[in-house]
């Protein structure tokens, strides 16, 4: 697919927004909401993905309603001469792990991994630990996620509940066979067609349709494009790692967080810290602006700041969406 000349603009970056809410949007609805036919917002969709702008299309999942205790990182420190061995270590014992990446902090290595009960997180150190005698292992555990794309500044996003729905509770879903297939499927392509899910995974249209409903209105998963953030303005993520103080309320320190333009995701954790923020960031002076922010938020003991380089494809495949929406309703 050839590169094709764009140049950001206010019809295409409110078109970003609208299939960031939802990848399976029709293009007749984009084109009445921005003013142009359906004929014109199909052209503008091709062209960016022409230009690298859009990527492609993923869902991100609601772990905890699919019987996950947590989803988090590990946080592995090793010698230079290890990081190989290490990463293929847990690419191999790790498969269902995301990673592992490279970290400029004083823990060399990330991988984000999926765990059923919280007891599996022992188990996996404790191989690393024999794999890697002299590792620093650490983790960091997400219980609670605010997945915030309306807080991007140079994407037109609504914040509304359609997209951050109202969780009060956390009901576990009974997925099956059928409904995880699927899911691995959408990740991929979130906006393949029903026929072709169809024959790949032999159950009838109506059944995908139906299975692929029920899996967004119990909010297990949400349809998302993928985009280069680098194309329309960003150049890196810089990760926040807090611990509160013990007398603070966490609750009301991540309400503070939640209004920081460009944060986009924000995990309650268990684990080395309390709190993890993760900012999309425009500039080294936009980056300096947000981290004096969160030092001046009252209750903080500890920061822990690292800057990595942004992926081209944003959200990634199966990263935890939603379990509450931004106005902390918490049970």
């Amino acid at each position: 697919m050839s590169m094709q000349p764009w140049t950001r603009n206010e019809i295409d970056m409110k078109i970003i927004g609208l299939l960031i809410e939802n990848a399976r949007r029709n293009f007749a609805e984009i084109g009445k909401e921005v003013g142009i036919s359906k004929n014109a917002a199909w052209s503008r969709y091709k062209n960016m993905a022409k230009a690298g702008v859009i990527k492609g299309a993923t869902v991100q999942i609601n772990y905890k309603k699919l019987g996950y205790d947590a989803v988090g990182t590990l946080l592995i420190n090793v010698e230079p001469s290890q990081v190989e061995q290490a990463s293929k270590y847990i690419r191999d014992t790790l498969p269902d792990a995301f990673g592992p990446f490279s970290s400029a902090s004083r823990h060399n290595l990330r991988a984000v991994v999926t765990l059923k009960t919280l007891s599996e997180l022992g188990n996996i150190k404790e191989k690393l630990r024999k794999t890697l005698p002299n590792a620093e292992i650490g983790s960091i555990f997400y219980t609670d996620v605010w997945f915030t794309p309306e807080n991007l500044s140079l994407i037109p996003i609504r914040p509304t509940d359609l997209v951050n729905k109202k969780t009060t509770h956390n009901s576990k879903f009974k997925a099956d066979e059928t409904d995880l297939l699927l899911i691995k499927e959408l990740t991929k392509d979130s906006r393949i067609s029903f026929r072709t899910l169809s024959k790949r995974l032999g159950i009838s249209i109506d059944t995908v349709a139906r299975r692929y409903k029920k899996l967004t209105t119990e909010n297990i998963i949400v349809s998302r494009i993928q985009i280069n953030p680098t194309k329309i303005g960003y150049s890196a993520l810089a990760l926040f790692y807090l611990r509160v103080t013990p007398q603070y309320d966490v609750k009301t320190i991540i309400s503070e967080i939640l209004t920081i333009p460009d944060v986009f995701y924000t995990m309650m954790c268990t684990g080395d810290f309390n709190v993890g923020v993760v900012l999309m960031v425009k500039s080294i002076q936009d980056m300096i602006r947000t981290g004096d922010f969160i030092a001046g938020i009252k209750g903080l003991k500890t920061i822990e700041t690292v800057t990595n380089p942004i992926s081209d494809e944003w959200p990634l495949p199966r990263t935890y969406t939603s379990t509450l929406s931004r106005n902390l309703i918490i049970n």
